[in-house]
């Protein structure tokens, strides 16, 4: 299950290699989590998962301070992630 991005990057630079395995790791990396989360815990619900991606947005419209491309990028392909996961999940 991994997904691909455009040749953009969040503010419409073009992405080097390192972006793009920083992101395709990181979206891996989540979408490995949900499964054994999903797994291993009976609490684990969509409705959970639709409450920590609200979170994560949250956190990301949260950079009145700025954020590194690496913070952006990882906070991108985590969502991507959560996104991907509820659209696939079947009860």
């Amino acid at each position: 299950m991994v997904e691909t991005r455009d040749a953009t990057h969040l503010k419409g630079e073009l992405m080097s290699d390192w972006d793009d395995t920083l992101y395709e790791e990181g979206h891996c990396s989540i979408l490995r989590y949900l499964e054994k989360r999903r797994k291993e815990d009976p609490e684990f619900s969509r409705s959970v998962l639709k409450e920590i991606l609200a979170d994560a947005y949250k956190k990301q419209g949260l950079s009145w301070s700025g954020k590194s491309p690496v913070e952006e990028i990882k906070e991108a392909a985590t969502i991507a992630a959560f996104e991907h996961y509820l659209t696939e999940w079947k009860e």
